[in-house]
């Protein structure tokens, strides 16, 4: 299906029709090729997360040269940049017990929180046409004509009122460069608080942390103004500025995505691309503090160090169950053994239940 659609957008020329009209997006193709537009905008089907950033990242590996937009919405979930930590920017016990996706993003940048009042767009050029300023002024202009005044700082995050309304992050390939961003129109904004906390108080890693920053929802300033009109006016904004009106059409998740999607919802991608770091586990006992360390390289526990005070057969039990497995709490309670004979590892296993990661 897709190989037929980027035929067809090299070969044929599409019609611009509104976004509230999906049946008809694109029309025959003429039996002479005509001259392509500048942008093809695609609006994606999907809600699901990894679905939406396979088909992002599809994209970005196999379009034709004409530059594209791709919008697309999320259920709930929470997105970190590609050189972050997950136990350290999000509450992962959180997360896996009240069953919000956790996802990695090819790009780097900070943790996000997604659902459905939330827009995510992504720019799709050849790595010349990368053009940053160029495609935010697009969303800058798009948010002028609803009449809302903003700004760009340093980040080149988009505030209004000074708040933050969507922030951006980037990747540059051989050939291909991908700029997106996402917007906050009637995000649960008490979710932020709630899911971008750290799971771990005590850790040394060397991943890139967010930059937490106050953030304001649109509809807040226009309670008419939805990511379905703002898609309008924009593709509107962008006829304007083009030299040929926009091609407009809907993109699903196809078969040919299927990799993709299985390596972003992979615990090896989520997990197993977090740089190398050491998490810091205290523990109270028989009135000594007992200094327990985790060296974790990809995403599983390599090394443990074990603070030579109180019981030494701690170490020697950590050592033992947890050498070589992943750094999931799940996992590694499972690997301790609550019937055992030794009073110590019973006890462990007491404590262990007590901390959420």
């Amino acid at each position: 299906m897709l190989f037929a659609l980027f035929y067809f957008l090299m070969n044929c020329n599409l019609q611009t029709v509104p976004f509230s009209n999906t049946s008809n997006r694109m029309n025959k193709c003429k039996t002479m090729r005509m001259q392509a537009p500048n942008y093809t905008v695609f609006i994606s089907t999907e809600t699901d997360v990894y679905r939406n950033l396979a088909i992002e990242e599809w994209l970005l590996d196999h379009s034709a040269n004409e530059p594209m937009v791709l919008f697309y919405r999320n259920r709930d979930a929470v997105v970190i940049g590609r050189h972050q930590n997950p136990w350290l920017e999000t509450d992962t016990h959180r997360l896996r017990s009240e069953q919000v996706a956790l996802a990695r993003r090819s790009t780097g940048g900070g943790a996000v929180y997604h659902d459905l009042g939330n827009l995510n767009y992504a720019f799709i050029t050849s790595a010349n046409d990368h053009n940053p300023p160029e495609h935010l002024s697009l969303i800058q202009a798009t948010l002028q004509k609803f009449g809302i005044p903003n700004h760009l700082n340093k980040n080149k995050d988009i505030i209004v009122r000074q708040r933050k309304v969507g922030g951006t992050a980037a990747t540059i390939r051989t050939q291909r460069a991908l700029f997106h961003g996402t917007l906050l129109f009637h995000t649960k904004l008490q979710a932020l608080g709630k899911y971008l906390q750290p799971s771990l108080l005590s850790a040394e890693s060397q991943a890139v942390a967010s930059k937490p920053a106050p953030v304001i929802n649109l509809t807040s300033i226009d309670p008419e103004l939805n990511p379905e009109r703002f898609i309008d006016v924009f593709i509107s904004t962008l006829s304007e500025k083009a030299v040929y009106p926009p091609a407009v059409a809907d993109i699903h998740f196809d078969a040919q995505m299927t990799e993709l999607y299985r390596k972003y919802r992979s615990p090896e991608w989520i997990y197993g691309r977090t740089p190398v770091f050491t998490a810091k586990l205290g523990r109270q006992y028989a009135g000594f503090e007992n200094k327990i360390e985790l060296h974790i390289r990809n995403g599983v526990v390599q090394n443990i160090f074990y603070g030579r005070s109180g019981d030494f057969s701690i170490g020697e039990i950590l050592s033992k169950r947890w050498h070589n497995i992943p750094f999931d709490h799940p996992a590694m309670l499972a690997q301790l053994q609550p019937q055992s004979d030794q009073q110590t590892e019973r006890d462990l296993y007491q404590w262990f239940t007590q901390i959420h990661f």
